[in-house]
């Protein structure tokens, strides 16, 4: 119990507690001013607390919310870009007629970056749902993979190929493309259910045709066989 050091018997020195405070009320109201500003000091870091968390929260959503547009927008633009150049058309053909040399897209198709949000943001993926990075991730990488694959088409006039064997690498690109694809749409699902607005934007950007389709068809090119064989 605190003590006013002035000796035992002067006209402050007494207990704070009790009768004391009693006996004296300009000590107790000091007493009841102190309780009042500790009370305040603590309820005023609890609210800075709760404050600062709040505003913590709202800027990692506004963050995730970003990065779930941005990852959106790009894979609706390498997909939309596949569909404009209809490559799809190309793959077909080329598998019925393999060219005697590789093909004039093939040794540029690669040189592009569609890729450029998800390679400057790939450590903030934890951030978002694990069962939408998990898809992400696996279309970025199969389609990555079917542009490396693409590079060994161009090389055909450099080293003897059969019709086979060309046919059979460029359903294995198709395969790739075909597996992106079915990742796009399981990740936009996701997406979509998180934020119902991306779908208007997807609308604006990609084909009539939904993903799934894309994805179906190119898994039939992936099936084709060959006329030469």
């Amino acid at each position: 119990m605190l003590k006013i050091p002035n000796g035992g018997g002067g006209r402050y020195g007494l207990r704070l507690g009790g009768s004391g405070l009693a006996r004296n009320p300009q000590m107790a109201n000091l007493a009841s001013l102190a309780e009042g500003a500790n009370l305040t000091a603590i309820l005023s870091a609890i609210l800075g607390a709760v404050a600062w968390a709040f505003g913590w929260r709202v800027q990692e959503n506004a963050k995730r919310n970003a990065l779930r547009r941005m990852l959106f927008a790009e894979i609706c633009s390498f997909v939309a870009v596949i569909e404009s150049i209809r490559l799809a058309d190309e793959f077909e053909y080329l598998i019925r007629n393999p060219p005697e040399h590789g093909t004039i897209w093939a040794s540029d198709v690669s040189k592009e970056n569609y890729f450029t949000i998800f390679e400057a943001n790939a450590a903030n993926l934890g951030s978002l749902d694990p069962s939408v990075v998990g898809h992400i991730a696996a279309c970025y990488g199969f389609m990555k993979g079917s542009r490396d694959a693409t590079r060994s088409l161009a090389g055909w006039g450099t080293r003897h190929v059969s019709d086979v064997e060309k046919s059979l690498e460029l359903r294995a690109v198709a395969r790739l493309v075909a597996n992106s694809l079915v990742q796009a749409d399981l990740a936009f699902g996701r997406l979509i259910a998180e934020d119902a607005t991306l779908a208007h934007g997807m609308e604006s950007v990609l084909p009539p045709q939904s993903i799934e389709k894309l994805a179906r068809r190119w898994k039939d090119i992936a099936g084709e066989q060959s006329a030469t064989q």
